[in-house]
């Protein structure tokens, strides 16, 4: 009982300024670390773009020497806004303002950031899921395309996500042709399913057997994750094919 009583005495000390020994006092009470404060960027999407700020604040009852105490941040994933893209890990000085607001922007990859936070030894951490870019444009490029009967052609696709980001990593796009005319004519498409590169392009082959005048091909762009709310986009090209 006693001892118990002397932790207490101890952590409250520190608190109380006492000392500067935080080594008893419970991590929370010495550094608050946040996602998404009020006010503040909240974009937990994985584009490559997306922003969120972290708050790491040290409450005005713990008083350590703020002359040479630093917050240190570290990220998993992403990058810190204004920082080299290799750069995991920004600083700040608490001398002044307790708090410290750096902002990360997400990367593309469809994963949980975790943030370390570091003071004076005393350690914090938050996790902070991303789910899928919602998309928003499906495109054939070059287009027009005109493919020719009895020749293979190549099928580029842009796929765009919303307010300038990229599509997140994962993203399949998947190929199926509807209608043929003539109808005995015939259709090979190669992959029937592939993912979009970094830059939420992806490729495809295809080859109309010499009879064929026209063909209705649907493309779709899928979002990674198998439970993801991020509806799948749509799109039917009807495309006239040159003779051979």
């Amino acid at each position: 009982m006693r001892g118990a009583w002397l932790l207490r005495i101890v952590a409250l000390g520190a608190l109380a300024g006492c000392g500067t020994d935080l080594a008893f006092v419970p991590p929370e009470q010495v550094l608050a670390l946040t996602a998404c404060p009020e006010g503040a960027s909240c974009e937990e999407v994985a584009d490559g773009r997306s922003r969120i700020t972290v708050e790491a604040c040290v409450p005005e009852s713990v008083h350590t020497p703020r002359a040479d105490a630093q917050i240190t941040l570290t990220l998993s994933a992403g990058q810190w806004e204004g920082q080299a893209a290799s750069a995991r890990t920004v600083s700040a000085s608490i001398k002044t303002d307790p708090c410290f607001r750096p902002t990360l922007v997400t990367t593309t990859a469809l994963t949980t950031i975790r943030v370390d936070a570091e003071l004076k030894g005393v350690r914090q951490f938050i996790e902070i899921p991303l789910q899928p870019a919602t998309l928003t444009a499906l495109e054939l490029v070059p287009g027009p395309l005109q493919p020719r009967a009895g020749q293979e052609t190549q099928l580029q696709i842009q796929v765009r996500a919303a307010n300038g980001g990229l599509p997140t990593q994962g993203t399949r796009v998947s190929f199926e042709v509807m209608s043929v005319e003539p109808a005995t004519g015939q259709v090979s498409l190669w992959p029937d399913q592939t993912e979009v590169d970094g830059q939420g392009k992806a490729l495809g082959r295809m080859l109309p057997s010499p009879e064929v005048t026209r063909l209705n091909l649907r493309i779709r762009a899928i979002p990674p994750g198998a439970l993801s709310s991020v509806p799948t986009l749509e799109r039917t090209f009807t495309l006239n094919v040159a003779p051979p």
